[in-house]
């Protein structure tokens, strides 16, 4: 055996292990092998020598999961080298055995088996599966103490299944089956379907499904899972496991599943499940409508929605078979604004109503609207109620935007104003004169006071017969406090009949980003121009504009071996602000220009759509230049030459003297 200690020979070569490259393949296997659960298991680690290798001492270190194989029998990891060499073995670790296998006379090492590596009986799990060795740090050392890099393959355990059966499905026991949804009382499409599947070579049965939940249709009757087979309870090969919500929302519970496999969970199994309900959020409004008008005047009108707007859970359905009934005075007349009986998830349907100026007297309607009820089985209903005044003398609302607009406020920033729009009033339409005439406005209301607001607030005013618009107004203005779009009401409300005007407002992103030095952006950063082999660095910030948080995330592509880097690296994503400066390091390798590619991604969270993210690229580059030795002028050489003669001619009297 050498004289030298094979772990001092480890550690003197160990500093030279990143600069050395062996000119063979040096290569080491871990054996892989099958057992029964339980059983012992050994592996063999084999050295495998090219022709002409001078390789006298091997160490690497076998990794394992500790916690499923347990604590190795070190007491049986010994081997020979293939010429007569000794295998040392140690446990440095939890999950590593490690083997040093050296020549006693310091000669090659010879290929073939130089250890084996064992587990206890016990240790070993009895449930089937695959469990990786996998060799790490492989040294292999010269008989110069020098290492050189090697080749290696891992090797695994395989606990075979256990007979009679082994229970495994999808998902797995215990976890949670997304059912689908459906309107509220019907039968919703499964999203996800459970699979049951036997990884052993015996069949194993299914007595049957149960669960307490009533939203549930199980599979009913007992089934066979074949050998190293499975069944699938999609609805197609078999009965799916399926859920008839019975309330809006999200429903859940669970199920069992009892089955007499030997492997596996114990019976029954356990699954939980979840399933939205569904239903129509069918709003009316306004439910009060008032007309006034004078005798022979214009009929006046008024507007009512029927809505279905999706809900923030997403639980909204169609509403089905819509209907409008009328009872009352036949003076006031329907115009029915639905495009047919079914309203579609967010459509908003609008019914005009009128009333003729033929008499003056008051007159007055119900309006029922109906629709399908899931949740009960029968009919929902909401009755708008019109009323009617015709008189000699009457005001008459005008207005510049007239009703019902709309006012488009067009893209705001998140957290922004817009500039008001303002909406003028007059008493243009009024008949006849006097206190009767008068357009009384008694208020103002938004539907949305979220995202809109106006001035002034509260909202009155008087106008006399004939006053142009202008006399009263109204500024509104929209500053949206989240991204996307607004739809709302303003209702001017007057003796003349509420006045409902049309808001839109989207709201955007408050975010922006800048960069500097700002040709960095898309463009090129040189971070230094230096002889080769000089060490140099620069920087680039990437700057929020706006108040919307954002996250950065970039990549340096490596175009030239390294040599450009972050100097540090950044923990990406990175959430601006504060703004990130960006430090780059870099060696020119010789004279000329060296660039990586800088690739960033900057994403504002709260955008799903386009066009976030945005992306953009920079060149980063670093300069080596010639070192340069400084040289004399003209005139500089003259007068060193004019010097040095100056000095022999001092010499030269010196000498005749």
């Amino acid at each position: 055996m050498s004289s030298k200690h094979p772990y001092l020979k480890l550690a003197a070569g160990i500093a030279f292990l990143v600069l050395s490259v062996s000119a063979f393949s040096q290569e080491v296997s871990v054996g892989s092998v099958s057992v029964p659960g339980g059983d012992p298991a050994s592996v063999d680690v084999t050295y495998t020598a090219p022709m002409g290798s001078d390789i006298v001492l091997v160490q690497l270190d076998i990794l394992y999961d500790e916690t499923q194989l347990g604590a190795p029998d070190l007491s049986s990891c010994t081997g020979a080298a293939p010429n007569g060499g000794s295998t040392f073995c140690s446990n440095p670790s939890a999950g590593v055995v490690r083997i040093i296998n050296e020549d006693p006379f310091n000669n090659p090492l010879a290929s073939g088996v130089i250890g084996t590596v064992s587990w206890n009986t016990g240790t070993v799990p009895a449930d089937p599966g695959i469990y990786p060795l996998a060799v790490s740090g492989l040294l292999y050392v010269d008989s110069g103490a020098s290492p050189v890099a090697g080749t290696s393959s891992d090797g695994q355990i395989t606990v075979q299944a256990p007979p009679n059966g082994f229970y495994g499905s999808s998902p797995a026991p215990g976890s949670e089956l997304n059912l689908g949804e459906a309107v509220v009382n019907s039968l919703a499409s499964p999203i996800q379907t459970l699979t049951v599947s036997n990884s052993s070579a015996d069949d194993f049965n299914i007595s049957g499904f149960s669960s307490g939940a009533p939203e549930l249709t199980l599979p009913a009757g007992s089934f066979v899972v074949p050998g190293s087979g499975s069944v699938d309870f999609d609805g197609v090969t078999e009965d799916a496991v399926a859920c008839t919500p019975s309330a809006v929302g999200t429903n859940s519970g669970s199920f069992a599943v009892a089955h007499d496999a030997a492997g596996g969970p114990t019976t029954p199994v356990s699954y939980d499940f979840t399933c939205k309900g569904l239903a129509p959020n069918v709003a009316v409004s306004p439910t009060m409508l008032m007309l006034n008008g004078s005798i022979g005047g214009t009929a006046p009108t008024a507007t009512f929605d029927i809505s279905n707007l999706d809900t923030i859970e997403e639980t909204t359905s169609d509403a089905q078979n819509v209907q409008l009934a009328e009872s009352g005075d036949t003076e006031i007349s329907i115009t029915d604004g639905l495009t047919d009986n079914v309203l579609i998830v967010d459509e908003i349907d609008s019914v005009e109503v009128s009333c003729s100026t033929g008499t003056a007297t008051d007159y007055s309607k119900t309006i029922t609207v109906s629709w399908n009820d899931p949740v009960t089985g029968g009919t929902a209903m909401q009755d708008v109620t019109v009323n009617c005044s015709i008189a000699n003398v009457a005001p008459g609302y005008t207005s510049d935007p007239a009703v019902p607009g709309p006012l488009a406020f067009g893209q705001i920033a998140n957290g922004d104003t817009s500039a008001p729009q303002t909406i003028d009033i007059g008493n243009e339409g009024s008949v006849g004169t006097g206190a009767g005439a008068e357009l009384e406005i008694t208020g103002a209301v938004l539907s949305d006071t979220t995202n809109y607001s106006f001035a002034p607030d509260p909202f009155t005013a008087t106008l006399a017969a004939d006053a142009p618009n202008g006399t009263a107004s109204v500024d509104v203005t929209c500053g949206p406090q989240s991204i996307g779009n607004f739809p709302a009401t303003l209702t001017v409300n007057t003796n003349d009949g509420d006045q409902v005007y049309n808001l839109t407002c989207e709201g955007t992103s408050n975010a922006g980003f800048a960069v500097s030095p700002a040709g960095a952006l898309d463009g090129t950063l040189n971070i230094g121009s230096v002889p080769p082999n000089t060490l140099t660095s620069g920087s680039m910030t990437i700057s929020n504009t706006g108040t919307d948080p954002l996250e950065v995330d970039c990549t340096l592509t490596d175009n030239n071996m390294g040599v450009i880097a972050f100097n540090p690296v950044p923990a990406f994503p990175v959430t601006i602000p504060p703004d990130l400066t960006l430090t780059f390091q870099g060696t020119p390798p010789g004279i000329g220009t060296f660039s990586e590619t800088l690739d960033c991604t900057v994403t504002d969270p709260s955008v799903t759509a386009a066009p976030d993210p945005d992306t953009f690229s920079t060149t980063i580059a670093v300069t080596g230049r010639p070192l340069v030795i400084p040289t004399m002028s003209r005139w500089g050489l003259v007068v060193m030459s004019l010097m040095l003669l100056l000095v022999a001619g001092f010499a030269g009297r010196r000498m005749m003297a």
